[in-house]
């Protein structure tokens, strides 16, 4: 496909990248996705506009469903690799380097040998990085994206060095480097807290409702119109460290649930409250969702069976198998994937649509 473009106003890296359609990792309408070049961290994509836009600052109102299109593409990409949200970063820089648009996907690792100086790590871990989500908000607020002081840009350059996932600081980058390896080995399967349960029970803003022994709050990436999670304050990476001693609290968690849906006005009947039996987040939550199951982030058959197969473990069957066992046992490797593999099937009737999409188009009709 030929791009239109200024060729001045690109980049000469995206344009050699863009040239080789074989480069593509993944396109849609308006956007491709490519690697980046000199990849700052084990995973490090860039989504790149088709449109003839230099940057952020050329951005309006009009270009919001493009940079929608582009969040499904940075999306799609993270779940084709098995990976979880939280380990992701996706933005835009706030001094751009490229001039062509362009989003960055990139793992929250940074273990990379082309991370070489403080200006790499701090393009990412300041200001200097633009959420998703803030530019979309400074977008619908302002109709713009302004320009950042320069002053404050050379400023945030020159931050000093502090690690994303502990308080450690360091003055020299090599020294920083050696430090991130201690959390290679927690990377995409947090021995403890996944970091994005962690950061919402420390965000007492993110709470919706809470009582001495949980929280609810809203799922980042809902699967359903609504999508909850209940987590205990209490430190427990995953069900299969539960005992008959935590049954109290499963229950306190429980009314949580019945709670945040009388909250919003549903039915009991509308809603499945229960467990993942292999959870992808290291911290014991109880879901709550919506049985209508609109959701755009719904995108995968294995989003579908992890809720309607039984991977899904009501919380009157885990309360059940915990008194009776004593434990929650662990589903072998091989039962998992075949249930998250399992034919796509209405949960509401009998159809058995062959793909996502008309599963999501037949779903509508159970909407009316």
């Amino acid at each position: 496909m030929a791009l239109e473009r200024r060729d001045v106003h690109w980049s000469h890296g995206l344009i050699l990248e863009l040239s080789k359609p074989q480069n593509w990792i993944a396109e849609s309408e308006n956007a491709v996705v490519i690697r980046d070049r000199y990849p700052k961290a084990m995973y490090h994509f860039l989504v790149v506009s088709k449109a003839d836009i230099l940057n952020i600052f050329e951005l309006t109102r009009d270009d919001l469903p493009l940079l929608n299109e582009m969040f499904e593409l940075a999306l799609n990409l993270i779940f084709s690799k098995d990976r979880r949200l939280e380990e992701f970063k996706i933005g835009y820089h706030a001094e751009p380097s490229l001039l062509q648009l362009h989003m960055h996907v990139i793992s929250t690792d940074f273990h990379s040998p082309t991370m070489k100086t403080e200006r790499h790590w701090n393009s990412f871990n300041t200001q200097l990085f633009i959420p998703h989500e803030e530019l979309m908000r400074r977008l619908m607020d302002y109709g713009r994206i302004s320009k950042m002081d320069p002053r404050l840009i050379d400023e945030l350059r020159m931050t000093q060095l502090k690690c994303n996932r502990c308080d450690r600081t360091e003055e020299s980058i090599i020294h920083f480097k050696e430090h991130l390896k201690c959390h290679l080995i927690p990377f995409g399967k947090m021995a403890g807290w996944s970091l994005g349960l962690l950061n919402s029970l420390k965000d007492k803003s993110q709470w919706i409702i809470s009582n001495t022994d949980a929280i609810v709050i809203s799922d980042k990436f809902p699967k359903a119109k609504f999508h909850f999670l209940v987590l205990p304050r209490e430190n427990i990476s995953n069900i299969f460290q539960l005992t008959t001693d935590h049954l109290q609290l499963l229950n306190e968690m429980y009314l949580l649930a019945k709670n945040i849906i009388e909250i919003k006005g549903g039915e009991d009947d509308e809603f499945k409250i229960g467990y993942h039996a292999e959870p992808s987040m290291q911290q014991v939550h109880l879901h709550v969702i919506s049985t209508d199951f609109n959701s755009p982030a719904l995108k995968t058959k294995k989003h579908w069976n992890s809720f309607t197969t039984e991977f899904f473990v009501p919380h009157e069957e885990l309360m059940r198998r915990l008194k009776a066992d004593g434990k929650v046992a662990k589903l072998s490797s091989t039962t998992a994937k075949e249930l998250l593999a399992t034919p796509l099937k209405c949960h509401r009737c009998h159809a058995t649509p062959k793909t996502m999409p008309d599963l999501k188009s037949h779903l509508l009709q159970h909407l009316k």
